[in-house]
């Protein structure tokens, strides 16, 4: 084995390179030859060809793949892919055309996958997230804060979520102003509302303020209604049934009306809320359960009738009402409430001077519409 020693102008010994036949040897070191690789060999391979050269113009910042970017406000961001771009402080951006534009967001997707959110994440192709920490998967969009979209089919602001803390999952989802939208054609148009769809028309269930619509074909329009069904005449909510579980408290004898919130009746919150809907007849039916604290004193009774809507006169044109047990002779009275045009049914319940009593309801209702 040969070997050359390289002089040198500092201090300490010489430098040795030799060779054993093999390898080329730095002071005893493999350096190369033919049973090592280079550094370049083991960690990645280029083969351009008229390619746009990547720009990493962030501090700190990565950039790799045929015009890749990588902003000037990009520090610690990463961009990999064909025209992948990451233009904020942490974002990573990777795939075709990804583009990862909010802080510390990232965006991964075959093509156009976009996170342009503070903390938000997009994954798959056609993928936006535009608010902070939104999620998106799939072709959709997630335009709300700490919101969720995914499979959606489109991109359009008319779809997916435009709410925060909103979920919208399923072909042409909208969670609009609600609180969860999932399957085909569900939306949810009202603060805090859920529509789940369960049949496969372009229509849906449709659920506002604070409402629940499970089925298809359906619309649930008051503050704490459930409303279900799978099918329409001729448009949609002209023939479902809905559930109302109504509140009240009372500490004396004076009539209290009973609704979904426990608090002041008003057109959301009552049975038949937001019922603008002329030429319908709603039968109900249901139970009543009252009880002074500490169960001192109780009551129960069944109650059903019909409320009708002719034109946009509202009546109960009969009703009945069942004592189960009422060994304290509390009071309950059936009629409507057109007060401010609320056009609902009014359930008032009556108890007793000093007393504490809780009242609650659970109503059930048949409901077709036929002009």
């Amino acid at each position: 084995m040969g070997k050359i020693e390289l002089d040198h102008t500092g201090s300490g010994g010489g430098v040795v390179l030799s060779s054993d036949g093999t390898d080329l040897l730095l002071g005893g070191s493999a350096i190369g030859g033919g049973g090592g690789a280079s550094a370049s060999a083991d960690l990645y391979k280029a083969n351009p060809s008229s390619a746009t050269s990547p720009t990493a113009a962030g501090a700190n910042s990565i950039a790799i793949g045929n015009g890749a970017t990588v902003g000037s406000g990009g520090t610690n961001a990463i961009a990999m892919g064909l025209q992948a771009n990451a233009a904020s402080t942490a974002a990573m951006g990777f795939g075709y055309d990804a583009e990862a534009t909010g802080a510390y967001s990232s965006a991964f997707g075959a093509a156009w996958a976009t996170a342009s959110g503070t903390y938000s994440s997009a994954f798959g192709m056609d993928a936006t997230a535009t608010a902070s920490s939104s999620l998106a998967l799939g072709k959709a969009r997630a335009n709300g804060s700490d919101s969720f979209a995914a499979s959606i089919g489109s991109t359009s602001t008319s779809y997916g979520v435009n709410t925060g803390k909103g979920i919208a999952i399923g072909h042409m989802a909208k969670c609009s102003a609600g609180n969860i939208a999932l399957g085909r054609n569900a939306q949810a148009t009202g603060s805090g509302g859920v529509a789940i769809a369960t049949g496969y028309s372009n229509v849906g269930p449709e659920a506002k303020t604070n409402a629940i619509a499970i089925g298809d074909k359906i619309i649930s329009t008051g503050n704490g209604q459930y409303a279900y069904g799978i099918a329409n005449f001729a448009a949609n909510g002209d023939g479902q049934g809905s559930t109302y579980i109504l509140l009240a408290s009372t500490t004396d004898a004076t009539a209290t009306s009973m609704t979904t919130t426990g608090g002041s009746p008003n057109y959301q919150n009552q049975v038949g809320s937001n019922w603008q809907v002329n030429d319908t007849c709603l039968t109900f039916s249901g139970t009543i359960v009252a009880m002074q604290n500490g169960c001192q004193a109780y009551g129960s009774w069944e109650v059903k009738g019909l409320l009708v809507n002719d034109g946009g006169t509202v009546s109960v044109p009969n009703s009945a009402i069942t004592v189960i047990h009422n060994a304290s002779n509390w009071g309950i009275t059936i009629g409507t409430d057109t007060t401010g045009g609320n056009n609902t049914l009014k359930i008032q319940v009556t108890g007793e001077a000093s007393h504490n009593i809780r009242w609650v309801a659970n109503i059930q209702t048949s409901q077709v519409t036929f002009a």
